[in-house]
């Protein structure tokens, strides 16, 4: 009997697995979604980043800065103004036979800070000895007269070749002159001779008044430096020196910059002129005659430094103010609250696209309190 064997019956093929071009375009949209919003948080961390680190480079600029200025500005007058009586006569000279005629200053001055102010921004003047060992003034014993090569002092104690010394007169109408202590084979320092041969530097034919110096005038010794001149340059706060070896008109002063980002520098005259010793008005008015000048007792300095960074918007809506405090009266402030302000004026067209930081400061100049 023939056997009968079951045949499976055939199982249908399956289907192929993969992605329609509906799941791939969506999954393509989701990636492109993805990759857009990784992207944005790159490029805003990236600028949040570059804002925060230039921001703080200003920060760390203008800090040092104010304090480079501080410094400087609190040991003006150290040893030029032992006499109060002296300050504000006003200086001439000569450096290698070209008049000394001050074009970073308005004028050259004896005191310890002469502020140069401008629309957008100020320029500092300080002067002082910078003599480390010995710096006061010292008194002529004899007469001097306008072609004598020696001074005859009380004491030249300091006093060496190359220093800058400053010769007033008993009356400072007649005015002060610069000249360089300088030797020569027959003509030294003693204890009782300060001499200035004629040299192609400050020592010239027309170095001192027609009149020349009576006995009783007072020379004060500068040392190496005349003065420093702080101004706002295209880069940031700059430092103009003027020493022994270089001279306005004829010389060739050396400009450097100190410290970038510093865009404004202003300054004001802190004055005590209802109580001695006691500041009670600031202003910009350079003091007029000996009796304003013993009024300057401090300083108070601003500066506004500027982020690195420009940005494509504009960040700073309306211009920094200077807050100078309610107590005492300062010259051109408005109300702001409770205080009293000035308003800064920004450089550049484009000011708006920048960060701002303001750092003040008022600055006591010692030599001028201890003198009162």
């Amino acid at each position: 009997m023939p056997s009968t064997m079951s045949v499976p019956a055939p199982t249908p093929r399956r289907r192929l697995a993969g992605f329609t071009l509906i799941e791939l375009m969506v999954g393509l949209a989701l990636g492109l979604l993805t990759t857009l919003i990784i992207a944005q948080v790159m490029v805003n961390y990236e600028s949040q980043k570059r804002t925060t680190t230039n921001g703080g480079d200003a920060q760390t600029n203008g800090a040092l800065a104010i304090y480079a200025l501080q410094q400087d500005i609190q040991k003006a007058g150290y040893g030029l103004i032992n006499d109060p009586t002296v300050i504000g006569c006003a200086i001439t000279g000569s450096f290698n036979g070209t008049a000394l005629v001050p074009t970073i200053t308005a004028s050259l001055t004896l005191a310890p800070v002469v502020i140069t102010t401008g629309a957008t921004t100020d320029r500092v003047r300080v002067m002082s000895s910078d003599k480390a060992n010995y710096s006061v003034p010292t008194k002529l014993t004899s007469a001097h007269t306008q072609t004598d090569t020696s001074f005859i002092v009380q004491s030249s104690n300091g006093a060496s070749d190359t220093d800058l010394m400053i010769a007033v007169p008993d009356t400072l109408a007649t005015g002060c002159s610069i000249f360089s202590v300088k030797s020569d084979a027959s003509t030294t320092v003693t204890s009782t001779t300060i001499p200035h041969v004629a040299d192609s530097g400050w020592n010239q034919a027309n170095t001192f008044p027609a009149g020349g110096f009576s006995s009783g005038s007072q020379l004060i010794n500068l040392g190496k430096t005349l003065y420093r001149d702080y101004a706002i340059g295209t880069d940031g706060l700059t430092l103009t020196e003027v020493n022994a070896t270089t001279g306005l008109g004829g010389g060739n002063p050396v400009t450097r910059t100190l410290f970038p980002q510093v865009v404004v520098m202003k300054a004001l005259y802190g004055k005590g002129k209802a109580v001695p010793g006691v500041i009670d008005t600031y202003d910009a008015v350079p003091p007029a005659n000996n009796a304003e000048w013993q009024q300057v007792l401090g300083i108070r300095l601003v500066l506004v430094v500027r982020s690195g960074l420009y940005e494509k918007d504009n960040v700073t809506t309306t211009a920094p103010v200077w807050r100078v405090g309610a107590t005492i009266a300062v010259t051109g402030a408005t109300t702001c609250g409770s205080d009293q302000c000035l308003t800064l004026t920004m450089p550049g067209a484009d000011w708006q696209h920048y960060r701002y930081k303001v750092f003040d400061t008022v600055i006591p100049l010692r030599n001028m309190l201890w003198n009162s």
